[in-house]
């Protein structure tokens, strides 16, 4: 058990280059089990970003070759899980996985988790059944999908992605419609995605001639970067609506950008959970989004309640115009909708329910009679 003067001594492995959604969770962990008491040791590819903001926040790192899964980089790993004892290795990709798996083999580590951040469906469970004890799902949607592909229900927890609540509270409107040079009298629609094929950017595109119609003033705004900039700029010159859409790539300025926006929409065709769309909901932002994957628990589909945002299904433009339209048209409407949002993102989407709800996992984990590995 933990040797960590009662606290746990855990190991964090990351193999992305970027940052991500993904990398944001498990730095606000790592963070968060700091805070409590607990050993974090980072393993993190050289060169990487979350290597470099682990070392800037005072984490102990430990840097391994891009994925960590060729002989030296196995074997130094090894060397390290000896050298630290960990109670817990927590891997926070697939790649991650299965490194962190098969440098853990034969060192009779408490608890091996896996985070399952995605809904594409499971290639190899039994990478899943072989190399980790536990893995958690960022959302019931996610965990039925590891179900479907092989991952024993026993294995699987769900504890849902989580943001802090103070950094949407420090947007500034003016300050956002200023860099946006957007005036009041324009109506501001703003989606914030990697520009990849699951985020439906397409379909978006394909609606925006109809709202355009109705309302001229409309503007949609693009934050993020990725392998369809080009293809995504193209698609925009086509069909005519330079004017209406901004490219805005990466940015820093996101609660500027939410604060200064009057919808947020986000037009998935697949949805592992989407931080994003939490911190549009403690915006106070009007929300359109599809029904795909974990934005159903997130917006509250199934709830009793109802859902907190106007919901299509992936891949309809027409349905999405219709419900940009409805929601422009009915502000008293959406507004209630963003209100029930805000109230739902506090109860179950903050970093720190993340946060206590992963330690749980640990804990209740750890008391169970776990597969050692072989």
């Amino acid at each position: 058990m933990p040797k960590n003067e009662g606290g746990l001594t855990t190991v964090h492995v990351s193999t992305q280059k970027t940052w991500y959604g993904g990398e944001l969770q498990a730095f606000l962990l790592i963070c968060g089990l700091r805070e409590r008491g607990h050993r974090v040791i980072v393993f993190a590819r050289r060169g990487g970003e979350f290597s470099a903001r682990a070392r800037d926040a005072g984490f102990e790192v430990r840097e391994i070759e891009r994925r960590g899964r060729g002989p030296k980089s196995l074997w130094t790993m090894r060397q390290w899980l000896k050298e630290i004892g960990p109670d817990i290795t927590h891997a926070h990709d697939s790649h991650a996985l299965t490194a962190v798996g098969l440098a853990s083999i034969g060192r009779k580590i408490p608890l091996r988790i896996a985070a399952r951040r995605v809904d594409f469906p499971v290639r190899s469970a039994l990478k899943f059944t072989r190399l980790v004890d536990v893995v958690i799902a960022i959302s019931t949607p996610v965990a039925q999908v590891c179900s479907e592909g092989g991952i024993p229900v026993e294995m699987l927890r769900v504890v849902h992605s989580g943001v802090d609540p103070s950094r949407v509270r420090t947007g500034c409107r003016v300050r956002g419609r200023e860099v946006l040079d957007i005036s009041e009298d324009e109506i501001l629609v703003l989606m914030v995605a990697n520009l990849t094929h699951h985020k439906g950017h397409d379909t978006l595109l394909r609606a925006m001639p109809s709202i355009l119609d109705r309302y001229p003033n409309v503007r949609l705004a693009l934050a993020g970067s990725g392998e369809l900039d080009e293809t995504l700029h193209q698609q925009v010159h086509v069909l005519g609506l330079d004017h209406s859409i901004r490219f805005l790539g990466f940015r820093s300025d996101i609660p500027d950008l939410l604060a200064a926006a009057d919808l947020f929409v986000m037009p998935s065709l697949q949805e592992g959970l989407c931080t994003s769309l939490i911190d549009a909901m403690f915006a106070e932002l009007p929300v359109v989004a599809t029904s795909a994957g974990g934005i159903r628990d997130l917006l509250g589909l199934d709830s009793s309640e109802g859902p907190c945002g106007h919901i299509v299904e992936p891949g309809d433009s027409k349905s999405l115009s219709d419900a940009v339209l409805d929601a422009i048209e009915d502000p008293r409407e959406v507004n209630r909708l963003a209100q029930r949002g805000l109230a739902r993102a506090k109860t179950h989407f903050t970093h720190t329910r993340m946060i206590e709800g992963t330690l749980s996992v640990y804990r209740e984990t750890l008391t169970l009679p776990l597969r050692q590995s072989a």
